[in-house]
This record gives C-alpha cells, sequence and structure tokens, in this order.
C-alpha cells in the first residue's frame, strides 16, 4: 500500500509526491508553509458563500485541498501546466474524499503575456521560460493564458481570491495584470508567494499602484523558503 502523508489540518498526500527537503520541514511543524497557514485559513474563511478560489501553480494540491476542507462551498481553479504534478493533485483529491467534480483543473500555465513559453521541469521548483532563454536545459512545450485573459477559462470576469505560487514569474505576471486594458479579469484579493527581494518589491509595486492595500508583506521569512505577499483592493 502506498505511504500516505497527513498534514496536522487533516490534509493528506501521497508520500512520493514529496521531496526530501519537505519531509524534513514537516518533521518541524506539519503543514505545507508554517509562516503562510494561518494567513491563507484567515483570508479563505473571509470568502463569501459560493467565492471564486483561483490556484496558479497549484503542484500536487495541499492549499486547493485545504481550501475545499474548510470550505466546500468555494468554486476552486487549479491552473497546474506540469503533467506529473497534476497526476498527482488528481489522486490527490480522491485520496482526501473529494471527486473531479470539486476542482476545475486546467493544464494551462498563467503567463505574463501572449508570447509562447516552455517549461522547465524541477518538479515544484517548475518555471517558465521563453524560447529564446531556454538554452540546453530539457523542456516541453505549455499552454498559456495572461492573468488579464483568464475569465474565459473560469466562466467569470469576477474572482475572489488569487493565489500564486510561480516560481519567479509572480512579478511579471502582475504587471501585465494590472497594466491590461478595460474588460480584464476582477481580483479581490492577492496571497503570493514571492522568490527573491527585487521580485517581492516589484509585485508590491504593481498592487499597490492598482488600488490594492497590503495585509501581509514579507519578505523574509522564517520557516518556509518563499516570502509572503496578501493583498486586498481597496473596493472591497
Amino acid at each position: 500500500m502506498d505511504a500516505i502523508h497527513c498534514f496536522d489540518n487533516g490534509v493528506k498526500v501521497y508520500d512520493e509526491h514529496l521531496v526530501e527537503a519537505q519531509r524534513i520541514r514537516y518533521a518541524k511543524c506539519n503543514v505545507h508553509e508554517e509562516d503562510e497557514e494561518e494567513l491563507f485559513l484567515e483570508m479563505v474563511g473571509g470568502l463569501a458563500p459560493g467565492a471564486r478560489f483561483v490556484s496558479l501553480g497549484t503542484a500536487i494540491g495541499y492549499y486547493v485541498l485545504l481550501a475545499k476542507r474548510v470550505r466546500p462551498d468555494l468554486i476552486v481553479h487549479c491552473f497546474e501546466p506540469l503533467e506529473r504534478h497534476r497526476n498527482f493533485l488528481m489522486a490527490n483529491i480522491k485520496l482526501n474524499g473529494f471527486s473531479d467534480a470539486d476542482f476545475w483543473v486546467h493544464d494551462l500555465a498563467v503567463a505574463p503575456g501572449d508570447t509562447d513559453y516552455l517549461l522547465v521541469d524541477r518538479s515544484f521548483g517548475s518555471f517558465l521560460v521563453r524560447p529564446e532563454d531556454a538554452g540546453a536545459r530539457p523542456v516541453s512545450q505549455v499552454k498559456s493564458v495572461a492573468l488579464s485573459k483568464l475569465g474565459p477559462c473560469i466562466g467569470s470576469d469576477q474572482v475572489d481570491l488569487v493565489q500564486m505560487d510561480v516560481q519567479g514569474f509572480e512579478a511579471a505576471i502582475l504587471e501585465e495584470f494590472v497594466s491590461a486594458a478595460a474588460g480584464r479579469l476582477s481580483v479581490k484579493a492577492f496571497l503570493i508567494g514571492t522568490h527573491g527581494e527585487a521580485i517581492h518589491k516589484r509585485c508590491r509595486s504593481a498592487l499597490v499602484g492598482a488600488g490594492y492595500e497590503c495585509l501581509c508583506d514579507q519578505f523574509h521569512t522564517v520557516n518556509q523558503p518563499d516570502g509572503i505577499l496578501a493583498a486586498m483592493h481597496k473596493s472591497g
């Protein structure tokens, strides 16, 4: 029987889906990201009934599973371009007692624009590159969409919470989003894992310039690898 890792919040994943660095971190505190867990639960808990939660870079599903566990009424959209992680996500959905119908799973990468991108497979550190920047690294073709144009993919032009963990493209994605013309997707709140101080500052600048108020602005985190930036639009 396949080994199962059960987090303290009740979320379960197959142990073979994890990497050793995660197992070491979970042995210290048995949640995925110790510094972000409480904030995530607070933001998800504050969403309106039937709200739309969009996960960019869903990986094997920890946060979408946790969201659905505490708020089964949410409409959850998962964007994960790495096929292996999508397969793991589908397995973990069933492991946690949910059905495929409880989640919308998209094979798209959310990218800064309409340019073609390639995906470098680094497991949880997978990232997009432009074809001219791929070099000799092994890459795969992926379909991509800009955040501002996500509406048709999710059947709505309104999103209550976007969570983003996209390994370095978060600033470029946000900058495209805030500079897009009228008719772009409307997002009430963001929760972003940032990768590098310069990227963190660019994300904060883009959000503040677009009328968002920072709820958490923490580049240096003690217990997890990513920085944390959370913001809500001042219009509520």
